[in-house]
């Protein structure tokens, strides 16, 4: 690693507020002995001193005035004026049209404004803007974000990078991000909005983004709540055949060596998704709000549902929190919350978990696949998979019952519901809109001899006939970790 690389340090990529472990956005872009500190997210000046004391930053370069790329900059105000820091000059900032105004409203406590540029040697950006901090050059173009926004490129002599900011695809960010080394993308939206502007990337945009521009890699970043890392750079995958990675805080890339891979090993495990569970997330996003209006009180007609799940509710109460996976709308994570049960729910697909936070606010909705759970080994009393694994192929059902009695602590029990289809059934259309979903036939043996491979003991097992409205028969079985 040659101290004349480009390096890119993540301080931070969580939005619209920090995690626990992620501070917002915020990034160190350093050549030699030049720093730049690249969005002020909060938490990111605490993640900044890792690396570097306030003093020893050259320049901070802001995308736009949202709190999660600039909050920080309150904070650091007070640092370099009122702390530890001696500072020879003020810190050259580049940030949207009125930032140092809007700073110093924010911080002015009198009739006396508060001296932002003091701290700070305000620089507003316009699109076109160019400038150089030390050995860097610095090409800024405004994107498409609802506010004032921009993107950057920064370039050495022989690397480049290009950081998108917060931006629906547009013109302007691909072009500057014109055959560069490596794309620094956010991918906020899990989905498209059908009712209100577009204000930021999906998965598959940053993808295409990155293949429009011919980037020799890709580095997702900034992914919203109702989507995971992983799934943003699966979906990204499908529109993007370079090398892909994401933004994981503390991670460091060195751009700049001319060979097949501008990109290190990712900073953290990336799950490949099969294009099964593609397809199946992508149909469920398109249906998620027919879907939950029909099915988002299915258990009120359904008695003998009700009593299976309350007796789970019994045998797994003093075990340990429960899991409804592949959970939709909501209605049964909501069910066994009524219940009493501590539960939470996890579905592949981005729409449904927003329709189910939308209508239980006061639940917990992740997005995930029931076949890689981001759980630890034995952390649940219960798992409920009710008619989610239908559209699963014999592989994904095996890796998913793997996965149930990885995370089942030992005496907690697994409860599956599904439709007991004769023949394998493909759905291209469904409420009107174009899917692709398989529907597996499987009956109570298979799944039941599948539990038993894994290490389980069978329960109880149920078949029921067709209700008013359904076409098939249904199993349930319930089955204990030993």
């Amino acid at each position: 690693m040659s101290d004349d690389d480009l390096h890119l340090t993540v301080l931070g990529s969580a939005t619209p507020y920090p995690s626990a472990d992620n501070p917002c956005s915020g990034y160190l872009v350093s050549c030699g002995d030049t720093r730049l500190w690249m969005d002020a997210g909060t938490g990111t000046l605490a993640a900044l001193q890792r690396y570097a004391r306030l003093d020893e930053v050259d320049a901070v370069w802001i995308s736009h005035l949202h709190a999660d790329h600039s909050a920080d900059l309150l904070t650091a105000y007070y640092g370099l004026l009122f702390a530890d820091v001696r500072l020879t000059a003020p810190i050259p900032l580049y940030g949207p049209p009125g930032i140092a105004d809007r700073l110093a409203h924010f911080l002015t406590n009198s009739a006396e404004r508060s001296p932002v540029e003091s701290a700070f040697a305000v620089h507003e950006l316009h699109d076109g803007h160019r400038t150089r901090v030390g050995g860097l050059t610095l090409t800024t173009r405004a994107v498409e974000h609802g506010v004032p926004a921009f993107a950057v490129r920064v370039e050495t002599a022989r690397a480049s990078l290009v950081y998108s900011g917060d931006t629906a695809p547009c013109s302007n960010l691909t072009s500057l991000a014109r055959d560069c080394d490596v794309l620094l993308c956010e991918a906020e939206s899990a989905t498209v909005p059908v009712d209100g502007p577009v204000v930021h990337h999906t998965g598959e945009d940053a993808g295409a983004t990155a293949s429009a521009a011919r980037a020799r890699g890709l580095i997702v970043t900034h992914v919203g709540r109702f989507s995971t890392a992983e799934h943003a750079v699966a979906r990204a995958a499908t529109a993007y055949d370079g090398p892909i990675t994401c933004a994981a805080p503390g991670a460091v890339f060195s751009i700049g060596t001319r060979n097949d891979d501008p990109l290190p090993p990712p900073p953290v495990a990336i799950m490949t998704e099969t294009s099964s569970l593609t397809a199946i997330r992508s149909s469920y996003d398109t249906i998620a709000a027919d879907y939950a209006e029909r099915f988002g009180d299915d258990l009120a007609d359904k008695p003998l549902e009700r009593a299976l799940l309350a007796g789970f509710a019994e045998l797994v109460r003093d075990v340990g929190p429960v899991a409804d996976l592949g959970c939709g709308p909501g209605h049964v994570t909501a069910h066994l919350h009524d219940l009493g049960l501590p539960v939470f729910g996890v579905d592949l697909s981005p729409g449904m978990v927003a329709q189910a936070r939308r209508a239980r606010p006061g639940l917990r909705f992740d997005v995930g696949s029931m076949t890689a759970l981001d759980l630890p080994d034995g952390a649940l009393g219960g798992v409920v998979a009710w008619y989610s694994i239908i559209h699963l192929s014999p592989e994904e059902l095996s890796a998913a019952v793997a996965e149930f009695h990885r995370v089942l602590a030992p005496g907690g029990h697994v409860l599956l519901a599904f439709q007991l289809w004769g023949e394998a059934v493909r759905l291209e259309e469904w409420f009107g809109h174009e899917v692709s979903l398989d529907l597996h036939p499987r009956s109570p043996e298979e799944v039941a001899a599948l539990l038993e491979e894994a290490g389980f003991v069978p329960v109880a097992r149920l078949l029921r006939e067709p209700g008013a409205g359904e076409k098939v028969p249904r199993a349930h079985l319930l089955a204990r970790r030993s």
